[in-house]
């Protein structure tokens, strides 16, 4: 486990069968460096979020070749936004359709795909559950991806923690993403907050 100052933020959502664990550290990387997917340094833009380039989306094995196209990093948000002209074509990956065009989106939950977001063409995924929802019809789900009209920018929410590790470190603006947010810190370590559900 790589030690930083007070300047690295980490977040990252564990999630099986018998419980979700959600950890955040100040001042430490928790997650095995073993699971180190991409460290980049955040790209530049004027409304200062974390930006990370993205080279194609994958859904099924069908992968959706993106760039040039940047994601925002926004944990505040269970939503990832797409510009119009790759968002069209993720939903025709998915086989998403809607009733009426004020209607969101939908999918046979029985589909159960994970969707790829390759970062400087390094892969990580985000499971079915982390970007559709069930809804009071049984078969099918809402999915959690929406439209913008940026050609250029995507915008990913907190369902990029779903079993993934996030760290941004504010004095080097360098952000790090792990396939597992599986750690062996321990609750009462200094500068860790755990919250679990079951």
């Amino acid at each position: 486990m790589d030690n930083f100052d007070n300047k690295v933020l980490c977040v990252g959502v564990d999630v099986n069968s018998v419980k979700t664990t959600t950890i955040t550290t100040f001042g430490m990387i928790p997650f095995n460096q073993n699971a180190l997917v991409i460290k980049t340094k955040s790209q530049k833009n004027y409304e200062g979020n974390w930006l990370l380039p993205v080279t194609g989306i994958q859904v099924y094995n069908k992968r959706l070749d993106t760039a040039p196209l940047y994601a925002a990093l926004s944990t505040t948000s269970s939503d990832i936004s797409i510009g119009w002209m790759v968002f069209s074509r993720v939903i025709q990956a998915l086989g998403a359709f809607r009733y009426k065009e004020s209607d969101p989106y939908m999918v046979l939950c029985s589909r159960q795909t994970e969707l790829t977001i390759y970062f400087e063409d390094r892969p990580v995924s985000i499971p079915f559950d982390a970007f559709a929802e069930s809804t009071a019809n049984k078969n099918l789900c809402k999915i959690l991806i929406t439209e913008n009209y940026s050609n250029t920018e995507m915008f990913i929410g907190a369902n990029l923690l779903i079993n993934n590790g996030l760290c941004l470190n504010r004095e080097t603006e360098e952000i790090r993403i792990y396939n597992s947010a599986d750690t062996a810190l321990q609750a009462s370590d200094e500068g860790v907050i755990y919250t679990e559900t079951y």
